[in-house]
């Protein structure tokens, strides 16, 4: 039985520009690779009789992009990363982590504060009672009060921590190469209530009257966001890697950040020796008004692959940070939840671009999902399926031209006794192809498919 979800729709969409892995970003030599405005579309036309590309022209212009993406990321490129985080598993056993574990937990209760104040909870589940006397804390968590030198020892399996003014973790990995990774942070901090939890520290059975009771210290986490957090991997005195990460904290409104209110603007960045750099851009939250965020590839500053989502939210209901990250469902209704007019942008080598609105996400969400809920049952599928494409509009293009070549839609298909819905390229030439199954074929596109075949059996053996 297939099942179709929001989230893989928009994958689908995001690749079809160039077999099963290719849709990328816009192309650009300049000294930084360049960045991409989630909300700046391109403004569509319809083509003339000239400018249409016939079927067969199009698909060879997409074989050749994809064939020019997948030559620009080979697997040997990412060895020397994935050898060095591959290096680090040993030293992720408990074995050596508990001895982390002990420091970090130094550190945490340092900044443990009694507030105070008690309480008792009381709980009646599955015929048991359960009592709760906790006491309540408060606990400041900042990153930048983690500081040491942690290096591993082989023969005790376990890290000695040195007093030190940063945080590094050395160790060596299986042919005795010195590896690092440093952890800085600088700028200023905003305070957040981040989460909650409760520390068990006694208990007591009464199995008699089928009671048990806790003594617990409930603790409320603040955590300090800083502005920039740099963590650099070294080998050998060589950088392999570095993730940086930049937050603009005057969005962050208080320490109960409240999502229907709050603010949020982060980058975070991955780069490679070998000049491959990803970044994350979450451009801009500005709650129940507008939301963008991206994402680029780009390598010796020649951008690969981007993507991006900008719309119009509403519906984003008063709760703050730690009801998330605490996991307390009952503080959290996402029923009204909504993103109208989302901007769906991807774009290969400069080259293809995929652009299109949804006018409405949830309702055309909902509709795949009331589609896939309803696979054995022709008419009520093709009905939903209908419903879904009235909320879509996205095209494609070629070079940054606003002429289209193609739009596409969702089209129901069968499987055996089931139906789902899979994309579908609709030329201005009158013919319409599905995407995976009819367009992106073995015989069209074999060099396409056997590229990719080879490219993913290589990141497949990367750490090998």
């Amino acid at each position: 039985m297939k099942r179709t979800n929001f989230f893989k729709t928009m994958l689908l969409v995001g690749l079809l520009g160039g077999s099963s892995v290719i849709i990328s970003c816009g192309g650009g030599d300049d000294d930084e690779p360049s960045t991409i405005d989630p909300t700046k579309e391109i403004q569509p036309e319809e083509p003339t009789k000239d400018e249409a590309m016939s079927t067969e022209d199009l698909k060879a212009r997409l074989e050749k992009i994809a064939l020019e993406f997948m030559g620009e990321v080979p697997s040997s490129d990412f060895k020397e990363i994935t050898d060095f985080f591959r290096s680090m598993d040993p030293y992720t056993e408990h074995s050596y982590w508990h001895s982390v574990e002990e420091w970090g937990d130094e550190i945490y209760n340092a900044g443990l504060k009694d507030l105070g104040t008690k309480g008792t909870e009381t709980n009646k589940e599955y015929g048991w009672t359960e009592i709760i006397n906790y006491t309540n804390y408060e606990a400041l968590v900042a990153i930048s009060n983690y500081k040491g030198h942690l290096t591993a020892d082989k023969k005790a399996e376990k890290f000695n921590v040195t007093d030190a003014n940063d945080l590094q973790i050395s160790y060596k990995d299986d042919n005795n190469n010195d590896c690092l990774i440093k952890v800085e942070v600088s700028g200023k901090e905003a305070k957040v209530y981040l989460k909650h939890s409760d520390d068990y520290v006694d208990d007591k059975s009464d199995y008699k009257n089928k009671t048990i009771t806790y003594g617990a210290k409930r603790i409320k986490e603040i955590w300090a966001i800083p502005e920039n957090i740099k963590v650099t991997f070294t080998k050998s005195g060589k950088t392999v890697g570095k993730i940086t990460m930049n937050t603009d904290i005057s969005g962050l409104n208080g320490t109960d950040w409240d999502a229907a209110k709050g603010k949020l603007n982060t980058t975070v960045a991955f780069e490679t020796a070998t000049g491959y750099k990803f970044t994350f851009n979450q451009l801009s939250y500005e709650a129940n008004k507008k939301t963008s965020a991206s994402v680029i590839l780009s390598k010796n500053n020649k951008n690969l692959l981007s993507m991006s989502i900008a719309g119009d939210i509403s519906g984003i209901p008063s709760y703050n940070a730690a009801a998330f990250f605490s996991h307390d469902d009952a503080a959290w209704d996402g029923s009204k939840a909504d993103m109208k007019s989302a901007l769906v942008k991807v774009d290969v080598l400069g080259q293809l671009q995929i652009q299109g609105t949804i006018k409405d996400v949830r309702k055309f969400s909902d509709a795949l999902q009331n589609a896939s809920h309803n696979d054995g049952k022709e008419k009520a599928f093709k009905q939903y399926v209908t419903e879904a494409n009235g909320y879509l509009d996205v095209n494609l293009f070629l070079d940054n031209k606003n002429v289209k070549q193609a739009n596409v839609s969702f089209e129901p298909l069968k499987d055996g006794k089931y139906w789902y819905s899979e994309p579908v390229l609709n030329f201005f030439d009158g013919s319409s192809f599905a995407a995976f199954s009819a367009f992106f074929n073995k015989k069209d596109f074999k060099k396409v498919i056997d590229k990719f075949d080879s490219l993913s059996d290589g990141y497949s053996n990367l750490g090998k």
